[in-house]
């Protein structure tokens, strides 16, 4: 569920693996996947591996946010997980190893209007983004409130001159215009989509469009030529 995390130690050891981005001080958002971390344990036999991992979520830490942790613990020291009698109806058949539900009134809720802008870097290129949460160290606040998100496809018009350059990667999944057609700016020429999001991109200048080198299904990166607009003289 949403919240700040307000303490997050990883646990360390052999065999023991854990993939995040979060820390103490983490804001997790409604906006986003609810899983904040990923903990694997291996080990030479099944056994060790249970017991490390019982160790493991022992020594891992996450307060201020509920977390599956008791859920698995009870998992671990389950006879019927450490007998490998498991189906894809484990926890309806062991339901006694399901946690009462969390109290919700105890995370620690982030302010409705705090934002942090970070720079990120995409394939070589840098932009700057806008998350939910309070500045952590490196971050920039944005007191301005952003505006709400809209419902329809994102649009992205791209300045400059007659080429216009992919501002996102991912596959081309329509295009509305052929060459030899008048644009105006803002027309809509194609549509890629990206992280299972349709992105609209549009004629950056008005003019005819004399080249689109890209086809229906082709995968495109930042920076990849998508369409020429040329204005006439």
């Amino acid at each position: 569920m949403p919240g700040r995390v307000t303490r997050f130690v990883p646990p360390l050891g052999p065999g023991i693996r854990i993939d995040t981005a979060v820390e103490s001080g983490s804001v997790i958002s409604e906006r986003y996947d609810s899983m904040i971390a990923k903990l694997v344990v291996t080990g030479p036999s099944r056994e060790i591996a249970i017991e490390r991992m019982r160790r493991a979520l022992d020594e891992m830490v996450i307060e201020g946010v509920p977390s599956t942790i008791p859920l698995h613990r009870n998992v671990m020291a389950s006879e019927a997980f450490q007998e490998a009698r498991l189906s894809t109806s484990f926890l309806t058949d062991v339901a006694e190893v399901i946690p009462p539900p969390a109290d919700r009134a105890k995370a620690e809720l982030p302010e409705p209007d705090a934002w942090t802008e970070r720079t990120i870097e995409v394939n070589g290129r840098r932009f700057r983004v806008r998350v939910p949460g309070n500045p952590g160290p490196g971050a920039v606040h944005a007191t301005a409130r952003p505006r709400r998100a809209s419902r329809q496809r994102n649009a992205t018009i791209a300045a400059g001159g007659p080429k216009f350059a992919s501002p996102i990667q991912g596959s081309v999944l329509r295009i509305h215009r052929e060459v030899g057609d008048a644009v105006a700016i803002g027309d809509a020429v194609m549509v890629v989509e990206a992280m299972k999001m349709e992105n609209e991109l549009r004629a950056q200048r008005e003019g005819v469009l004399i080249e689109i080198p890209v086809s229906i299904g082709a995968s495109v990166k930042v920076g990849d030529h998508l369409f020429t607009v040329e204005t006439p003289e």
